[in-house]
């Protein structure tokens, strides 16, 4: 039995039905900000996916994939959505790993097999730090550094669930640290670590610099990089 002192995502649940949440806008599910005792939580939930998500994902994944000779580990549109209690489960797992080993992602203080309940991070990502010209050599070291010690944490402890499988700038946010979220992403079992590790990287800094429909990031960040 939970301790009424943890939130949970019953409490979280409530709060949205009674219309006292913040809503926050999401192409894979539905997000709110809730506040229980004082203290803002984020609701990630994944009760629906956005069709239109699904297909740009699925487009996106053929074209780096074709571009990028033998990047198949990642799960594709329809196998990944009717894995959506896996999803929940992978990424739970990981923030449970990363909270375990000092990586400083959300706490996790609760999951079910439709959402999570998490700790919200109060800071900027890191793609609006470059677009919004804020981006300096402090922030890029602190990414580069931490990005290097989940790597080096992952390999050392021989656990492909503290990789950040989906690295992205819209996944990290500075709040004085480079902090990882959404890992969530769920890919191939059959893959080994290092290969893991090495697909996840490559696929991290060839949409840094593609162009689109690959690259993910508005001009601004691609020159930046």
């Amino acid at each position: 039995m939970k301790s009424k002192m943890v939130p949970t995502l019953e409490q979280a649940r409530r709060i949205i039905s009674q219309g006292d949440s913040k809503p926050l806008g999401s192409n894979h599910g539905l997000m709110h900000i809730v506040d229980i005792n004082g203290k803002p939580l984020l609701y990630k939930g994944y009760e629906e996916v956005i069709v239109k998500c699904k297909l740009q994902r699925a487009i996106f994944l053929h074209l780096l994939e074709k571009r990028v000779g033998g990047l198949e580990f990642r799960l594709r549109f329809p196998e990944r959505t009717k894995k959506r209690g896996e999803i929940i489960e992978l990424e739970s797992d990981v923030l449970k790993r990363w909270n375990s080993t000092g990586i400083p992602g959300p706490i996790l203080y609760d999951y079910d097999d439709s959402a999570l309940l998490i700790e919200v991070i109060d800071g900027p990502s890191y793609e609006s730090l470059v677009e919004s010209g804020e981006y300096s050599e402090t922030h890029h070291r602190l990414l580069l550094d931490q990005i290097s010690n989940i790597r080096q944490i992952a390999l050392d402890k021989e656990e492909p669930r503290l990789l950040h499988n989906d690295l992205t700038l819209y996944n990290f946010l500075y709040d004085g640290r480079a902090v990882p979220i959404d890992p969530g992403l769920v890919y191939r079992q059959n893959i080994g670590l290092r290969d893991l590790d090495a697909y996840i990287n490559l696929t991290f800094c060839y949409t840094l610099v593609a162009p689109p429909p690959i690259g993910k990031y508005r001009p601004q960040t691609r020159e930046t990089f």
